[in-house]
């Protein structure tokens, strides 16, 4: 995510979301994760951009929460 944020630094920022753009860039997301101890996290995301690397967001309901607060 560091490397994608540092090549759009300077990018024209889109106001809305972009269906096109985004399935440009992403192959598939996949939701949840099975830990090695049998626990599931539902709640991490892991993008597989096209032509990349796998890119996880592994706290992603707080990343979302914390988001949500600042808005409301």
């Amino acid at each position: 995510m560091k490397t994608i944020r540092a090549k759009l630094k300077d990018a024209d920022v889109l106001d809305q979301f972009d269906r096109v753009v985004f399935e440009s860039l992403v192959e598939k997301v996949i939701v949840g994760e099975q830990e090695e101890d049998g626990t599931v996290d539902p709640y991490k995301l892991t993008f597989v951009l096209k032509g990349m690397d796998e890119r996880s967001i592994p706290d992603a309901r707080d990343r979302y929460m914390n988001l949500h607060n600042k808005a409301v």
